[in-house]
């Protein structure tokens, strides 16, 4: 039909040109009807190549990965994604470790893990503890004339743990699934005069160094510890993963626009905070999942194969927690948050977390290796708090707690992925291997979060 089409409308326009058409009025209707068909064949064309090429942009721009991903400024709680297999049902298990010394500060710059929430100062810390009445009588009067002691903190943090997933296909277009693990965290600060500290404080004079002050004012910061109820800056924890339920919509397409497949799902589900939660008492501690916050979200996600083994995909994910009341070390003025002078009850209100991921893999490259490189960036929102003391005898500076609570952070993960079934294993259902890294780069504004590097080996089992 469009072959003839085609020649009918070249012919009249053959007719037109030479006036045959002009002088036949039957003839003339005719061939302009075929025209307007061929004009009308071509429009729908066009219309036909832009809906496809809306189509492929739209699905890469609806995503979800495979699970959700944890609300942690410390942690990448993320796994490493394998493109989907034909066969809908997967197990797989993991082990992980990660290590931070560094992280990005308010402003995006570099500075020492413990210092991601700012500096410590006992100046500050010990004007607020006056004027909640809690006099440290180790701190000497000529301090007072200071307007500043600050102190370096260093440290990092280290976490192994295991994690396994596992989804179920109940049928063609449905499937459930859960994620969870157990984690190890060790984690420990060190604290150091400032230089402008040791200038200002004569700690450092003529070269030599005073012991005496030095030794005054470490007697003076480890007393305020011990008034405030804190504890040394060194955290061991032991710890379930906090488990993620989810059921995942999916619908899938063969050999459409150009591609050899192309699907798309909606995933809804659950955070059930069963990992340890930050000590108020302990500035080493971190949360090791949502701390103690359930969570609900949705993610949507795309994955094309454009040639056999060749996939590019996105996922988004929004992720939403109910407020809670909970128990918190809040700043009276501008002491360190974790040294907050006034501790109480505080109706938190978190914000929404988004994220973003694309990728691109290659599988069975050469006798079953493949590879993955992927990109994720995170945003979590400013959080609200109110006080919800019974008595409060002095107000709360919530505005530090407000602007450090939201942070963004960005990773480049890098993959190496074995298909056991088109290795050297064989057979049909032989698993497929990985190892994964997990590096945090600053390519837009990572924020207020570690500078956490995440080292992944394991299996995925499809069935």
């Amino acid at each position: 039909m469009a072959e003839w089409s085609k020649a009918a409308a070249s012919k009249a326009v053959i007719l037109i040109k030479v006036g045959i058409v002009g002088s036949n009025p039957t003839l003339s209707t005719k061939v302009k009807m075929i025209h307007k068909v061929h004009q009308g064949l071509i429009k729908m064309k066009l219309y036909a190549k832009r809906a496809s090429g809306l189509l492929l942009f739209f699905s890469l721009f609806m995503s979800s990965s495979l699970y959700s991903i944890i609300d942690n400024r410390y942690l990448p709680l993320f796994n490493i994604e394998l493109p989907r297999s034909k066969k809908p049902s997967y197990f797989g298990m993991n082990a992980f470790a990660m290590q931070a010394k560094q992280a990005f500060d308010d402003d995006g710059e570099l500075v020492h893990l413990p210092e991601i929430f700012g500096k410590y100062d006992l100046y500050a810390l010990n004007d607020s503890m006056n004027k909640v009445g809690l006099v440290n009588p180790l701190f000497l009067e000529p301090w007072y004339f200071q307007r500043e002691i600050i102190w370096n903190m260093e440290g990092k943090l280290q976490v192994q743990g295991i994690d396994f997933y596992w989804e179920q296909d109940f049928c063609k277009y449905f499937s459930l699934g859960l994620k969870s693990g157990f984690l190890h965290c060790t984690s420990e600060r060190r604290f150091s005069l400032s230089n402008e500290a040791i200038k200002s404080l004569g700690v450092l004079t003529n070269a030599n160094i005073n012991q005496g002050v030095g030794i005054a004012l470490e007697r003076a910061r480890t007393n305020a510890n011990i008034l405030l109820d804190i504890e040394p800056a060194q955290w061991k924890k032991d710890s379930l993963a906090d488990l993620e339920v989810y059921g995942r919509v999916s619908r899938s397409w063969e050999y459409a626009l150009k591609c050899r497949s192309i699907e798309v799902a909606l995933e809804l589900g659950g955070i059930v905070p069963l990992a340890a939660t930050a000590d108020i008492n302990n500035p080493a501690s971190i949360p090791l999942g949502s701390d103690g916050f359930p969570g609900f979200y949705t993610k949507f996600e795309t994955q094309i194969e454009a040639r056999e083994d060749w996939f590019l995909g996105m996922w988004m994910q929004l992720e939403f927690s109910p407020s809670k009341v909970v128990k918190l070390r809040m700043p009276l003025n501008e002491e360190a948050l974790e040294w907050g002078t006034i501790v109480g009850n505080a109706k938190v209100n978190p914000g929404l977390f988004f994220g973003i991921s694309p990728f691109v893999a290659i599988e069975d490259f050469q006798d079953g290796w493949g590879g993955m490189i992927r990109f994720t960036y995170l945003y979590r929102d400013n959080d609200s708090f109110e006080d919800r003391r019974k008595d409060p005898k002095n107000i709360v500076n919530f505005e530090p707690l407000y602007n450090l609570s939201s942070w963004v952070s960005e990773y480049v993960s890098l993959a190496i992925i074995y298909d056991g079934a088109r290795g050297f294993m064989g057979g049909k259902y032989a698993p497929k291997f990985y190892f994964n890294v997990d590096m945090p780069v600053h390519l837009f504004k990572s924020s207020t979060s570690a500078k956490t590097y995440k080292f992944t080996l394991g299996f995925e089992f499809n069935y």
